[in-house]
C-alpha cells in the first residue's frame, strides 16, 4: 500500500520523504537491509531539502543518511 502511494505521488510530482522513510523502515524491520537502502537514498535526498526537518530533526536526517550508506 505505502509502495503504491509513493508512485502515485512521484506521478502527481509531489513526492513524499516521509512515505520513502516509511518503506526504507519496513524493509529494515522485516531484515531486508539492501531493499531498504534506495528508499532511505531517496527519503535522505527529499527530506534534505525540508528546511524545517533539516532544522528540527537533525538526528533523524543523519540517521536517514547513515542508512543510506550516504558518504559525507
Amino acid at each position: 500500500m505505502l509502495a503504491a502511494l509513493q508512485t502515485e505521488g512521484a506521478e502527481a510530482g509531489k513526492p513524499s520523504g516521509f512515505g520513502f522513510e516509511e518503506l526504507a523502515e519496513c524493509h529494515l524491520a522485516l531484515g531486508n537491509p539492501s531493499q531498504a537502502r534506495p528508499w532511505f537514498q531517496r527519503a535522505h535526498q527529499l527530506l534534505l531539502e525540508d528546511a524545517w526537518f533539516v532544522k528540527n530533526e537533525p538526528e533523524r536526517l543523519e540517521r536517514l543518511r547513515h542508512q543510506a550508506a550516504l558518504k559525507d
